[in-house]
């Protein structure tokens, strides 16, 4: 029996140790039959850009489950269930075994628990909104990276960054945050909550109840900023007391009540509350640091300053006790979001701090987008993964779709950094790009590419409060344009739907007159009543669904007059980067080239580049290599081809008392300058052909179908004036240039035809062109033109080269500026 026993004991060792080899023999082939490579392509995806090396670190085969093992950094990687399914098949095609199970772990966790799964949405806490939309209620707290602050061991203000390739972190993440990503979120009737000062302006204006009327005199520019704060964004005090604005002597312009309360129109729920005072624009910083302030308007300056001027506690704006300002800037903005949670009681459903980093890449390639959070050891705060995937996935959907095919995903970093680390809120850190590498700059410098990238955040914020179902805003509508037609204005508007957003289609259209709305239709055209009160009058118009409302189309003016007889047609809708160069030991921008076109206004650039040797290596935030760039137009308002600034022209026939009404170039080559027009103006401006990534180009300003429209002009002996500082530059190939020589009676000479800008008219007249940088009607690069045929001669001349500025031919005028 005892030999039996033994027998029996003996075999059953033999069948264990047998399993165990046959396992280890089993795991050892299965580890080499994955192909590593492979599966970690998958799990990458396309154009991956690794920072921290993702590795395979194993397999095991154990009761019918393949166990793969990849380490920490694998985390990094955006999946998704496709792609965890991609990656089940891969394993499974290099094994024979059936009904097999595979899973991978990262570390100690299942990698199918970094596949986002969007929870049921939270209650809304609504605040305050004047726009309808999609995310009413939604709070989203958002910031704009760094700013200036104060340097103790310098005894100095300086930006957090250095100034690279024309501008500065602190600067260019704001040009994509303020002008474009908030509106849009506000536009959708989300409460967006910021640290840092929204308001470019430069003066703040403090209005306080008093017992009586008061009357205040606004100097023209301002008191256009004060009617649009005032009347066009909504903003309304109610109450006994009364506040009157007017401009100079002139009669006056608005009444606002002030009082005790205040509500929101344009929603159909009313919010009050206690009002002491109201303050419109957002002025200077006016927080002391040894002695001094800054000297620069406070949206320029970082969280912490602010946070400190609109009251907060000590403990919220410098948590280091007033020993550092670099490390409180970092720190107060978390603080900040869990204070207006805990104590103000408001409801953050988000949180996005939006920034660039440094790095250079090899040539011809980006460094791409990073995505930081913090999910404290993968429990409290899962959802900030899930948001960082959709951010990522859609600003790389958007960006390849339109810019950049290759435009590459760095991944999701789970870290300790204090501003992913501390809001007690599902938080995002986005490294949008490289600041320091010019191929990503040659998108970053870009108007279009800002506003792209700025939607495709604002999309994925939508989708990750709302979910997959829920609608988008509309694209800004495009070529408004008014036409004379039986004694009548008609103004007509295009609808520009979005490729990638299927929902984002207006149900109506709003037209706004002088700021302020004027009609809703579900039509692509209105009749307007332009009031005949001597006044100019501007419009634009605003797309609006279920999801919310577009930003705002080109602004148009218009002015009655006695009678209207001019057209001016705009042919300025150029979005455009500085000039680029990108040689093997000269890289750069080359805005004394040309500094490309702003959108409405861009504040957003430090100055020109210096530094173009790609061998120059960063020693020093002052100075930072190759990409190093001046201060010189630090913060200086660009007026873009949207400005609301009003054209020269439009100014120049007003001052005249001329009728005149505008439309778009798109409108003019369409339909034609209408009934009773006898004299039309062509505003090119800083028109020309221009880059937009894999779009391809756009703004061209010669076109067939354009030289069509102005024969048919010329044929009916109307007046045409055409001028722009490319007209000549930009004619693009032979026959288009044989064309204008018989059409338009002149041929190139020259471009950069005048540093001063000045030119002398053939009666001796002189006439100084735009002497401001910031002007939208500057002329950066002037062209000489030659006047062609023997009725065609120069009208003007620039003063410095003498070269011919203005060409007449009969009743054709054309100018090189």
């Amino acid at each position: 029996m005892n030999n039996i026993k033994c027998f029996a004991t003996s075999l059953l060792l033999l069948l264990v140790a047998s399993t165990a080899w046959n396992s280890l023999i089993c795991q050892t082939y299965l580890s080499k039959s994955i192909k590593d490579t492979v599966l970690l392509d998958i799990l990458k995806g396309d154009n991956w850009r690794e920072t921290d090396k993702i590795l395979f670190l194993g397999a095991s085969f154990i009761d019918n489950s393949i166990t793969v093992k990849l380490n920490e950094n694998a985390g990094n990687a955006l999946v998704d269930s496709a792609r965890l399914r991609q990656m089940s098949d891969s394993v499974l095609s290099w094994t024979s075994k059936p009904n097999v199970i595979v899973k991978f772990l990262v570390g100690r966790r299942n990698l199918e628990t970094f596949i986002p799964k969007l929870s049921s949405p939270t209650p809304k806490h609504f605040i305050i909104s004047n726009k309808k939309g999609a995310l009413l209620g939604r709070n989203i707290a958002l910031w704009n990276a760094h700013g200036k602050y104060y340097e103790k061991s310098l005894d100095r203000w300086e930006w957090e960054r250095a100034r690279l390739h024309t501008t500065v972190e602190d600067l260019l993440t704001s040009s994509f945050v303020l002008p474009y990503l908030m509106p849009m979120l506000e536009n959708a009737g989300a409460a967006v909550f910021m640290p840092r000062e929204r308001d470019t302006h430069p003066y703040k204006y403090l209005i306080k109840p008093t017992a009586k009327k008061q009357k205040i005199n606004a100097l023209a520019p301002d008191w256009y900023y004060l009617k649009a704060h005032l009347r066009g964004n909504g903003l309304v005090v109610i109450g006994c007391d009364t506040v009157i604005f007017s401009v100079g002597d002139k009669p006056s312009a608005a009444v606002f009540p002030l009082g005790r309360h205040y509500i929101t129109p344009h929603t159909e729920i009313s919010c009050t509350g206690n009002v002491n005072n109201l303050t419109i624009g957002g002025g200077m910083g006016e927080i002391l640091r040894n002695g001094a302030v800054s000297g620069l308007p406070a949206w320029a300056e970082c969280a912490r300053y602010f946070l400190e001027a609109e009251g907060f506690p000590f403990s919220v704006f410098s948590p280091s006790e007033g020993k550092n300002d670099y490390t409180d800037d970092i720190n107060a903005r978390g603080e900040w979001v869990n204070y207006l949670m805990s104590e103000a009681g408001i409801n953050i459903d988000c949180t996005l701090a939006l920034h660039t980093d440094a790095g250079v890449a090899a040539a011809d390639t980006t460094i791409g987008s990073l995505a930081i959070i913090h999910t404290a050891n993968g429990t409290t705060k899962m959802p900030s993964r899930h948001l960082a995937y959709l951010i990522l996935h859609s600003i790389q959907k958007g960006i390849r779709a339109k810019w950049n095919p290759d435009w590459s995903n760095r991944g999701i970093w789970d870290k300790r950094y204090s501003e992913a680390r501390k809001p007690n809120s599902p938080t995002v850190l986005i490294e949008l790009l490289s600041h320091q590498n010019l191929n990503d700059m040659r998108f970053a410098l870009h108007p279009q590419f800002r506003f792209d990238v700025s939607r495709r955040i604002y999309v994925a914020l939508l989708r990750f409060l709302e979910g997959d179902n829920a609608v988008v805003q509309p694209l800004p509508v495009r070529d408004l344009g008014m036409r004379m037609l039986n004694g009548k204005i008609v103004l007509t508007w295009s609808t520009e739907l979005d490729d990638l957003e299927d929902s984002a289609k207006p149900d109506s259209y709003l037209v706004w007159q002088d700021d302020e709305l004027l009609y809703e239709t579900t039509a692509d055209s209105c009749l307007l009543d332009l009031p005949r009160d001597g006044n100019l009058h501007s419009y634009y118009v605003t797309a609006k669904n279920s999801g919310g409302e577009s930003l705002r189309s080109k602004k148009l003016w218009a002015y009655a007059g006695t009678s209207i007889h001019s057209l001016i047609v705009d042919g300025f809708d150029r979005l455009s980067a500085p000039a680029i160069v990108d040689e093997p030991r000269y890289k750069g921008f080359l805005m004394d080239d040309d500094p490309g076109v702003g959108d409405i206004t861009d504040c957003f650039r430090t100055g020109s580049q210096y530094d173009f040797n790609p061998l120059s290596e960063w020693t020093d935030d002052d100075n930072p290599g190759c990409g190093a760039s001046y201060a010189d137009l630090e913060l200086m308002p660009f007026q873009g081809s949207r400005s609301d600034s009003i054209p020269a022209i439009v100014k120049e026939l007003y001052n005249r008392k001329l009728g005149f009404i505008m439309q778009t170039k798109a409108v003019y080559e369409n339909y034609g300058e209408g009934d009773a027009i006898s004299h039309i103006f062509v505003r090119f401006a800083n028109q020309r052909t221009s880059w937009y990534g894999s779009s391809g180009v756009k703004h061209s300003i010669w076109s067939n179908s354009f030289l069509d429209r102005l024969e048919n002009s010329i044929n009916q002996d109307k007046k045409l004036e055409i001028s722009g500082s490319y007209i000549a530059t930009d004619i693009q190939d032979q026959s288009t240039a044989t064309r204008i020589e018989q059409l338009l009676h002149f041929k190139p000479l020259s471009n950069h035809a005048s540093k001063i800008r000045v030119v002398k008219c053939n009666n001796g007249t002189l006439k100084k062109l735009p002497q401001d940088i910031r002007s939208v009607d500057y002329s950066h690069s002037p062209d000489a033109i030659l006047p062609v045929g023997p009725s065609a001669r120069t009208i003007e001349r620039y003063l410095d080269s003498g070269a011919s500025a203005a060409v007449q031919c009969g009743n054709i005028i054309v100018k090189g500026y």
